[in-house]
């Protein structure tokens, strides 16, 4: 089997944040994925929701023909790079604030392409 993947590098957004969302559709068919991520509130649903585009994009693009209909094989978030910034505080003290970034990783595994 062939696996089509997407991948989506340094989004601003914690992993944290992400990871509860992207259990919601993992094994799920991208069309009930699709939906169910366009009710969500949270703006990482947004940010899954462009990175599952782009996965049916890449398995039209290998020449499957319906790609709504597959199974979500593999819905992973990583951590990124921490960016760091300083935030003065009281009597000189520097306060360190961590922006945490994420890498969202989509696979489907689709039947041999000839």
């Amino acid at each position: 089997m062939a696996q089509i993947r997407s991948e989506s590098k340094f989004v601003r957004v914690a992993s944290s944040k992400l990871k509860p969302t992207a259990d919601l559709i993992r094994g799920q068919q991208i069309r009930a994925a699709q939906q169910s991520l366009e009710f969500l509130p949270n703006r990482g649903a947004k940010l899954l929701r462009k990175c599952l585009a782009s996965l049916v994009a890449n398995a039209e693009d290998r020449g499957v023909r319906n790609a709504d209909n597959l199974v979500l094989s593999k819905v992973e978030i990583g951590t990124g790079p921490i960016m760091r910034r300083i935030r003065p505080m009281s009597r000189g003290q520097a306060f360190v604030v961590r922006k945490r970034l994420s890498h969202i990783f989509m696979a489907v595994e689709v039947p041999e392409l000839s």
